[in-house]
This record gives structure tokens, C-alpha cells and sequence, in this order.
């Protein structure tokens, strides 16, 4: 089994309450999203008993500059990861809202289902260098991503999903989200505000963060 099968097992076994909750901000086709990925599947690992956390799609991203689409990001150099050059010289990538309409298509079949769906996608974009124009390649991440094909396909052309999304937006504008990824920390505690952070950070600041919301300092679990 791979660290993503472990991570994707322990999100679908966990059924107890948690301390924190997470909202992740994301756009499929930023590459700051994708060079967060390993940092949140540690945090999972080692502290994932504590909190839950949600995805939550936006559509920010095609307000900004071409260039963000055309860098590859340094700091997923910085932690290792490896995108395709061609990303960088090729015009921007086609706007999200495609891969975000087929994501939350994919969570009609279950929310692990949409995020087994978007690692898939991130795979193909930035480590294969394909883009997302066809529905061939999104076929694929759903034959990836173990996906009942033909309710997806049927999905993705729904109101459903359009909905969905629509949802999402609702909930970037009531968080105020302006730019991802972002993450916003909850607590048990209901009257106490979210914190929020935007940006890509070391993995400490988020352990930091964790730590700040459950007012102790818990044995992080062992990696495997």
C-alpha cells in the first residue's frame, strides 16, 4: 500500500469527532496547491486523529495573471517535487472551472472519491504535462481514481455539480478567500473565530497552528 492509500484509508476509517476542523482552499490547476500536497499528507500522518479536514474549490485563480499558470513554483522545488518544464512554456492552462465541475462530480460519488479524483488530475498536469481540454484525460483520472465511469460522465454534465461548485464559491466569498491555497483552523469552540492562512509555508507553521488551536502540544503519530 502507498503513503497516498494509507492517507486516503485513514481519511475513510476515521468516524470519531475531531478537536479541528480544516477548510482547504484549493484550484486544481495551481501548482502552490500541488506543492502543499505532501505537506498536508504529513500532517494527516502524524496528526489527522486531531482534525478533519475539507476540500473547498475556487475560482479565483483565472482573475490573475497568466504567469502564475506559466511558473513552475519554486516552492515545490524547494520540497522535492517534480513538475514537467513544458507546464512552464506553454500557454496558461485552460481555466479551472472544467477540472473543478469534474471534481465535484467525482465527490458525488463519496468526498474521498473527489479526492482520490484530484490528486489524479494534479498527477496528470503537472507531473505528465497533459492538459485537460479532452474528456479523454478526465476518463482516465476516473478510471484512476476507481470511479463508477459512467455515473461521473453522467455527473459531470449535471446541475449537481454545477451546484456544487457553486457552493464552494459561496463559501470562498463568506471566508473572505482571495488568493490559494488557503487553509482556515476551527475549533470545537464555536464563538471563537477560524485563523486563516494563504499561502505555502514549512511544515512546522502548520504543526504550530494545530497545536495553537488545541491548547496542548500532542505526541505526533509515527510516519510510515
Amino acid at each position: 500500500m502507498t503513503v497516498n492509500e494509507k492517507v486516503v484509508a485513514m481519511q475513510e476509517g476515521t468516524t470519531k469527532q475531531k478537536q479541528l476542523e480544516i477548510y482547504l482552499f484549493v484550484d486544481p490547476l495551481c501548482p502552490d496547491c500541488w506543492a502543499l500536497e505532501p505537506v498536508l499528507k504529513k500532517l494527516w500522518i502524524e496528526y489527522g486523529q486531531y482534525f478533519t479536514l475539507r476540500h473547498v474549490l475556487t475560482g479565483q485563480l483565472d482573475r490573475l495573471n497568466g504567469a502564475n499558470y506559466k511558473r513552475i513554483d519554486r516552492h515545490a522545488t524547494r520540497i522535492g517535487i517534480s513538475c514537467d518544464d513544458r507546464i512552464s512554456l506553454q500557454a496558461p492552462l485552460p481555466i479551472p472551472y472544467v477540472a473543478s465541475l469534474a471534481i465535484k462530480a467525482a465527490e458525488l460519488q463519496g468526498r474521498q472519491a473527489s479526492i482520490r479524483f484530484l490528486r489524479q488530475l494534479q498527477e496528470i498536469v503537472f507531473l505528465q504535462g497533459e492538459t485537460i481540454t479532452n474528456t479523454g484525460t478526465l476518463i482516465q483520472c476516473a478510471i484512476d481514481a476507481g470511479l463508477d465511469v459512467q455515473e461521473f460522465m453522467k455527473d459531470l454534465s449535471s446541475p449537481s455539480a454545477v451546484k456544487a461548485f457553486q457552493c464552494d464559491l459561496k463559501i470562498s466569498a463568506e471566508m473572505n478567500v482571495r488568493e490559494v491555497p488557503t487553509l482556515v483552523f476551527f475549533n470545537e469552540n464555536i464563538e471563537e473565530e477560524g485563523i486563516k492562512i494563504s499561502g505555502c509555508y514549512p511544515y512546522d507553521v502548520y504543526v504550530d497552528l494545530i497545536h495553537e488551536m488545541l491548547g496542548f502540544h500532542p505526541q505526533p503519530s509515527p510516519l510510515p
